[in-house]
Formats: C-alpha cells, sequence, structure tokens
C-alpha cells in the first residue's frame, strides 16, 4: 500500500500541481467528468502524473466557454475525428471573442482620448482654427424628422459595418445644416460618422475640407440656437462668414455622465473671410 501512496499524487498534491480546489476535484469525480486515478481502502484518493494533462485539457476547455456537459461528452466519445471538429469549434469561437474584444477596446481607446482632452475643456472658448481635409466615414442619410427608433438603428448599422471591416475610430459625431440645427425635432443630424484612425475599402467616406473652421463647445441637448446666436456673433466681429454645414463631435454623452443636461458637444463649422 504504501508503495501506491509513493507512486501517485494525493488530492493535496494535484490540486497544488493544476491549481485548482478540492471541491472542484470532488465535484468532477461526482458528475463523472474526472476520477482520481485510485482510491486506497480507507478512502483515500490518488491521481497519476499522466492525469496532469487531461486535467489542464478540462480546464482549457472550459476556459474556451464549453459547458462541463459539452466537455464530459467530448472526452467519452473523443477520437482524432472528433477533436479535429472540436479544434476548429474553438478556433472559429476564440476568432469571434478576439472581434469583439478589438472592438471594444476601440470603444475604450476613443473614450480614453476624447476624456483627456475634455476634462479641461473651456465651454465659453470660441476660436478659429485652421484645419486639415478629413475623409469622415457617414452612415445612410437620415431623413427630417425620422423616428429616434430609426435614428438609433442608422447609428448601430455605421457601427456594425464599422466592426465588420476591423476599423478603428477616433470620436463620433453627426452632420448637420444651420436650419435642422436650430429645430428642436427628434433627428438633429443628416448623418452620423466616425473619425476614422486608419480607413478600409468599401465603406462610405465623406469629405470634410480643409480650411478654417470656428470651434466651440455646447453644453446639454437644448438650446443649441442660443449658443449659435453667440457664435455668429463671434463669427462676424472678427469679419468672417459661416457655411452651412455643421460638424458635431461627441465629447461627453451618455457613457460618462446620467443627466443629457451634461452631455458636451464639440461642433466646427467651416468659415470664409468677408470680402
Amino acid at each position: 500500500m504504501n508503495i501506491i501512496c509513493k507512486a501517485h499524487l494525493t488530492t493535496g498534491q494535484f490540486c497544488e500541481i493544476v491549481k485548482t480546489t478540492k471541491h472542484t476535484l470532488f465535484y468532477y469525480d461526482k458528475i463523472g467528468l474526472f476520477s482520481p486515478y485510485t482510491v486506497n481502502d480507507k478512502g483515500y484518493r490518488f491521481y497519476a502524473e499522466h492525469q496532469i494533462d487531461l486535467f489542464n485539457i478540462i480546464t482549457l476547455l472550459k476556459d474556451t466557454g464549453l459547458s462541463l456537459i459539452e466537455i464530459k461528452d467530448y472526452l467519452d466519445n473523443r477520437n482524432p475525428k472528433k477533436t479535429l471538429e472540436l479544434l476548429n469549434k474553438i478556433d472559429n469561437d476564440i476568432d469571434l471573442r478576439m472581434k469583439k474584444l478589438k472592438s471594444i477596446q476601440k470603444f475604450v481607446k476613443s473614450k480614453k482620448r476624447n476624456l483627456s482632452n475634455s476634462i479641461n475643456i473651456n465651454l465659453d472658448q470660441i476660436k478659429i482654427m485652421s484645419c486639415p481635409k478629413k475623409q469622415l466615414f457617414i452612415s445612410k442619410k437620415i431623413p427630417l424628422n425620422t423616428p429616434l427608433a430609426e435614428d438609433s438603428i442608422i447609428f448601430q448599422n455605421l457601427m456594425a459595418t464599422l466592426n465588420e471591416s476591423d476599423g478603428a475610430y477616433l470620436s463620433i459625431g453627426g452632420i448637420t445644416n444651420i436650419n435642422r440645427f436650430n429645430q428642436n425635432i427628434s433627428s438633429p443630424f443628416s448623418y452620423y460618422y466616425l473619425d476614422l484612425k486608419y480607413y478600409q475599402n468599401n465603406v462610405d467616406l465623406h469629405d470634410k475640407p480643409a480650411g478654417n473652421y470656428v470651434i466651440f463647445y455646447h453644453k446639454g441637448m437644448t438650446n443649441f440656437d442660443l449658443t449659435y446666436k453667440r457664435v455668429t456673433a463671434f463669427v462676424e466681429k472678427a469679419r468672417f462668414k459661416v457655411e452651412d454645414v455643421i460638424y458635431v463631435d461627441f465629447i461627453i454623452d451618455d457613457f460618462e455622465v446620467f443627466n443629457t443636461n451634461d452631455y458636451i458637444t464639440q461642433l466646427s463649422i467651416r468659415v470664409e473671410p468677408l470680402k
């Protein structure tokens, strides 16, 4: 009996090697998934060294998302063909999970960047800046008075297309015009857009032309007309005239604040010197 004990690992030793608990081993034995190599007449459990690999395989399969029932079914009926089928399934599942995680990571990086830049924003500041040409990845056109539900679908489709193309974006925004901007309507934007970090094929791009832009900020989701009047007064004093298109970047929104009154958007409108 002593020879058998020396030749096999105790439950505690096995737990230490494979980084698990006695409770897990007992449960696996109870459901018939993984049992000790031998049990002596006193009820002590012992495990063989070759079982380490099998336990690690169970842990690996569990980490891929398989249930214990699925793992047991595979182990009870395993053969090279079934193993290859399982590995193909796991490989495909991992690809999908990695793609989803990359999408989440892109969102997190964009939010971190925008928040870092927005913490010290002066909401009263209005400035005119020279901006280079940009190509924006745009949604399908949003008709005037589009219901909110349909508006949301258009935005979600834009994000889905980006994820399918594995693109990355710097910011999210909307394109509108002065008349639509100043109306109290459910869909203030003609398009949603993503300022892409790099471009993919087969996406609709909108050229935001180079030029001088008046840059300003707005807090909340109402009274845009008051902000616009303040900006036009500034522009006229600086002897510029504004164009019709407005680009609205979402700086702080639902992700950061609870109340829509605390939203912050950055707006930019191309301007030209008065002749």
